[in-house]
This record gives C-alpha cells, sequence and structure tokens, in this order.
C-alpha cells in the first residue's frame, strides 16, 4: 500500500466515508493521524477553515478519483492457498495429526487472497482537517498517476503544493 499525504501545518478535524469492509483500515489510518495531532492545541478557526477549504479536495477524490482508481469487489483467492486444502482434508481423514499440523503451519504462512491480483485496486481517502492519507492497493506506477493528478488539482484548483514526505 502506498500512501500520499498532505501537510498545511494546521490543526486538523477527521472526515472520511467508507464501506463497512473498508472500516479496519480507515480505523487504522484514524488512529494514524490521531496520534500525529495528540499533542497539538490550537484555535477554533483554523480547523474550520481548513475543512471549508479543503471541501474542494474531497469532492475532487470521492467524484473523481475513487471511482477511477477502484476495482472489483474482492481480491481473488490465492491459487497456492486453495491447493492446500484437499491435502489437509486427506490428512484428517488418513493421515497423523502431525502431518495436519504441518500441512497447516505451511497454509498459514501464505495470504488466503492473491495480494498481486491485477482485477482489483482500492484507493481509500481520510482527511483530518489540512492532513491526508491516500492509500492505495495496487502497482505503484498507478499509486504515482494518482499522485500526479493531485498535484495537477491542488496546483491549478486550490493553489497548493504538494509536500514530498
Amino acid at each position: 500500500m502506498y500512501a500520499l499525504r498532505l501537510s498545511l501545518s494546521r490543526p486538523l478535524v477527521l472526515t472520511a466515508r467508507a464501506a463497512p469492509h473498508v472500516s479496519r483500515q480507515l480505523a487504522l489510518y484514524t488512529i494514524i493521524l490521531e496520534r500525529m495531532y495528540q499533542a497539538a492545541s490550537t484555535g477554533v478557526c483554523s480547523p474550520v477553515l481548513s475543512n471549508v477549504y479543503l471541501d474542494k479536495l474531497d469532492q475532487y477524490v470521492e467524484t473523481v478519483l475513487l471511482p477511477a482508481y477502484n476495482r472489483g469487489e474482492a481480491r481473488r483467492t490465492n491459487p497456492a492457498y486453495t491447493a492446500l486444502e484437499r491435502p489437509i482434508a486427506r490428512a484428517k481423514r488418513v493421515g497423523t495429526p502431525r502431518e495436519t499440523a504441518a500441512l497447516r503451519q505451511q497454509m498459514r504462512q501464505l495470504p488466503s487472497q492473491d495480494p498481486h491480483d491485477p482485477q482489483y485496486r482500492r484507493l481509500r481517502y481520510v482527511r483530518y482537517a489540512d492532513d491526508w492519507l491516500l492509500g492505495f492497493a495496487g502497482p505503484k506506477a498507478e499509486a504515482e498517476e494518482i499522485k500526479r493528478h493531485l498535484r495537477v488539482f491542488l496546483r491549478d484548483t486550490l493553489k497548493l503544493e504538494l509536500s514530498e514526505l
């Protein structure tokens, strides 16, 4: 997963929309952003102004980037993982418990879903006032393309520069 970040050094207010199956990932992003600003103490106007100004960024990401870069309902299953299901079932029936345990341990070392599924892409967006994160499950080339789109939008529409962190 690749993350992009913008910082204008202002306090933050969290806004995020997600489907239920994404809640764990967004919860992680939320924790990261909240820890970044636990010690911050600021005025009331700054977060409000950030939210008003960056609403255009929210709209752009939600209407342009998310529909363009989210593909597939779920990742396909990992063939190596599913190939071990039959031997485990056979070992449970006729094999020894030690053989079954060894096959299960081998299965636990593999991801159940294919991490390189070409039909699956997922882009996630979280903003906390003037800081935001984009998480992307997909190839690095597409993540760089998203970054270029954002850089152009921020420069041309919002008159902001994307920081290179």
